[in-house]
């Protein structure tokens, strides 16, 4: 269970607790006698239901009890704080004996679909996002999961966060009408995953050309040469300016995913430089490939760890 709750509304951020209890059921959090009175203490914007598989992972699952146990709980919530918004989700595939998936868990996820109707709640599914039926295999081969078949590791748990996120950030602002063009994740495990660890596929070696100024050159008779562009060649040598001199020796090939965002004024020239991550690309190699620090990269980007996905653009200057 996670409540979150923006307290100071000329502030930026929001407040939010978090409650886990391995191997509880919706059973477990009946039995919380003082869960009302903190509820209402805490009286948060919205209360996060994440229900996991304890309700039928052993014995299966019972539609009558758990659709009961699920509604007195939203029923305690409401009661606690009454204009509280609260959004059902549910557990992704998960396997029994690390080879079965166990197909009660389908019907987990429709029990809590309806009952989030019923109940004039969110619903988010997860199980689908996550591939459905048998996705632990893919989960697993990614090593975004313990050996276990069960739970998800930190790498998992952070594509899962992600994945979430990006549905609760689309859905808010498709509600109030508002358009964003950048999101923190795609919306499946599909389309977000990229393994860290793993190389680009197929990857050619290293062919990377390079070319000696001579005198009277200039960076946009040298981009005709090799049929590039001047910002290719300021992107692939990190640049301040288009000034050159005899002797330096310049990159004149890359990638020509690396983009160029320049601001002039008049006396001052702000130039951030772009790269567009393929699928593949780990943090390190980019880093490397751009002559910065693992660190550095994080800190133009305001990155909290390492995790990046395809399409997302990362500021390289």
């Amino acid at each position: 269970m996670l409540w979150i709750e923006n307290r100071n509304t000329n502030e930026n951020g929001i407040l939010y607790s978090s409650v886990g209890i391995n191997g509880a059921g919706l059973y477990s959090l009946l039995r919380e006698m003082y869960l009302p009175t903190q509820l209402a203490d805490y009286n948060p914007d919205l209360v996060i239901l994440d229900i996991g598989a304890n309700d039928y992972y052993n014995a299966g699952i019972d539609k009558a009890e758990f659709t009961k146990n699920l509604e007195d709980i939203i029923k305690i919530i409401k009661n606690a704080c009454p204009k509280t918004s609260i959004l059902l989700t549910c557990s992704q595939d998960i396997q029994k004996r690390r080879r079965y998936s166990i197909s009660a868990t389908a019907a987990h996820a429709e029990i809590i679909k309806q009952t989030a109707q019923k109940m004039n709640c969110a619903w988010y599914n997860f199980y689908k996002i996550a591939g459905g039926y048998k996705s632990m295999a893919k989960w697993k081969s990614n090593k975004l999961s313990k050996v276990d078949g069960v739970h998800l590791n930190s790498k998992g748990y952070n594509i899962k966060g992600e994945l979430f996120y990006n549905a609760l950030l689309k859905g808010y602002l498709n509600y109030y009408n508002i358009f964003i063009d950048k999101v923190i994740a795609k919306d499946t495990l599909e389309e977000n995953l990229i393994d860290e660890e793993k190389p680009v596929a197929n990857q050619k070696p290293n062919d990377t050309k390079k070319h000696v100024v001579k005198k009277g050159e200039s960076l946009y008779a040298i981009s005709k040469m090799y049929d590039i562009t001047v910002e290719n060649i300021i992107a692939w040598n990190t640049l301040n300016s288009s000034s050159i001199r005899p002797g330096m020796v310049l990159i004149i090939s890359g990638d020509k995913s690396v983009e160029i965002s320049v601001k002039s004024t008049h006396n001052n020239t702000n130039q951030k430089v772009y790269y567009t991550v393929k699928r593949g690309d780990t943090l390190s190699q980019i880093a490397e490939k751009h002559h910065l620090g693992l660190s550095q990269l994080r800190k133009l980007n305001n990155l909290k760890n390492n995790n990046i996905f395809a399409g997302q653009k990362l500021r390289i200057k």
